[in-house]
């Protein structure tokens, strides 16, 4: 049996595209169906680039449908698609107090992860936040024009995932000539971790465990970023961030490494168009050894810390918080010296270098259901979407509560 949406595909072409689809939904028997499709018109706007059609559709979607906010958080992510961050901030609140607001039915109807990227990319983009003094310190005095010497590679994982995948990640690094060394923190160690870690360290490869007070992966993918700055400053070498779950393709590293611009503070993947969350791609990342980019990690690091200790439901904090510090300009820094520092950061697509991810790093081959069930094994459910959503004095996503 068809599914309901597919009847409203030729409504697309009419010039009346937006009544005539709202039209069709009001003759849905359910709320939950109604729902699904006004999600599938959405999406299809965005994927199109059709702002008007968006905006046209969030004025007009009734008072009482559940999905009042779809359009609105649509409308946010192609603000953010053109780094407009006022303007994704301001559709992002307004999205997600309609979210909250729609929660119970979609609960109810078994609807309620829909919200989910929405309240990750809406709590974990805070602009009005601005680095703190505590933690920030001065960058080190480098020599002018001090040549690059190499890079350090920093992953970060659980047991689980280091078990997994941990002896393929290290195995074509040893290729690379330009390679200075290996950090790898490890939460949450296996027995099996422990041996591995006995028999892979080296003077080279670093392996450090570390206790946190919980399961969600969202903190293992972070470690490696709260750890950045301190590595650069103890070795005054490039960072590459990356992925346990991936291998260097051969020693082209090493070769775009030579090549990479000396003006540039760092270079990523990006790919826009699917929200903040997903442009800045943290597989694989390059920061220079700089004044600007040990300012740029230490402050990366420490809207991290501060971001879990309030909450940490969700995935992707890690390339939130790279989106965010990467496009706003006008934080307010607690001195004069960072803030210069801060300014002279020049970030590129790596892209630009004519590269796609596959060229560099290729994921480590597992099954679907293996990759699934590791995932599944070392996260705790998504207990947010079963909570009822805090907001706190400013308005803003601040945690949720039991129900």
């Amino acid at each position: 049996m068809p599914h309901p949406c597919q009847a409203l595909v030729p409504l697309f072409e009419r010039v009346d595209a937006v009544d005539a689809l709202l039209a069709a939904l009001e003759k849905f028997p359910s709320q939950a169906t109604a729902f699904q499709c006004l999600e599938v018109i959405a999406f299809r706007f965005y994927s199109l680039k059709n702002e008007n059609r968006l905006q046209e559709l969030a004025v007009k979607v009734p008072a009482g449908s559940w999905g009042r906010y779809v359009p609105l958080y649509l409308l946010g992510c192609m603000a953010a698609d053109r780094n407009d961050l006022e303007t994704m901030d301001e559709y992002f609140q307004a999205a997600m107090k309609l979210a909250a607001e729609t929660l119970p039915r979609l609960r109810e109807a078994g609807l309620s992860n829909s919200p989910r990227a929405l309240f990750q990319q809406g709590t974990y983009i805070d602009t009005q936040w601005n680095p703190t003094g505590d933690t920030l310190l001065a960058p080190r005095v480098r020599p002018q024009n001090e040549p690059a010497s190499g890079y350090r590679i920093l992953a970060s994982c659980n047991g689980i995932y280091f078990d997994a995948f941990v002896e393929r990640f290290l195995e074509p690094l040893s290729l690379l000539n330009h390679l200075k060394g290996v950090h790898l923190w490890v939460c949450q160690p296996t027995a099996r971790t422990r041996e591995l870690s006995q028999r892979l360290e080296s003077s080279q490869v670093h392996i450090e465990f570390v206790e946190i007070n919980s399961t969600h992966p969202v903190h293992f993918a972070c470690l490696r970023l709260q750890r950045a700055a301190q590595i650069m400053r103890n070795f005054s070498e490039d960072i590459i961030i990356s992925d346990l779950d991936a291998q260097m393709v051969g020693t082209r590293l090493d070769l775009e490494w030579e090549r990479l611009p000396r003006q540039w503070d760092a270079a990523w993947f990006e790919y826009p168009g699917e929200g903040p969350m997903l442009t800045t791609h943290l597989s694989l990342a390059w920061f220079r050894n700089s004044a600007a980019s040990e300012v740029f990690l230490q402050a990366l690091g420490q809207y991290i810390t501060q971001k879990l200790a309030v909450m940490d439901e969700f995935w992707t904090l890690d390339q939130c918080a790279l989106y965010l510090l990467s496009r706003k300009q006008n934080f307010k820094w607690p001195t004069l010296e960072a803030e210069m520092a801060f300014r002279t950061f020049r970030f590129k697509d790596w892209h630009l270098q004519n590269l796609e991810l596959k060229d560099l790093q290729t994921n480590i081959e597992i099954s679907e259901s293996a990759k699934f069930e590791l995932r599944r094994s070392s996260e705790k459910t998504y207990s947010a979407f079963i909570q009822a959503p805090l907001f706190d004095e400013r308005g803003r996503l601040s945690g949720f509560r039991s129900i």
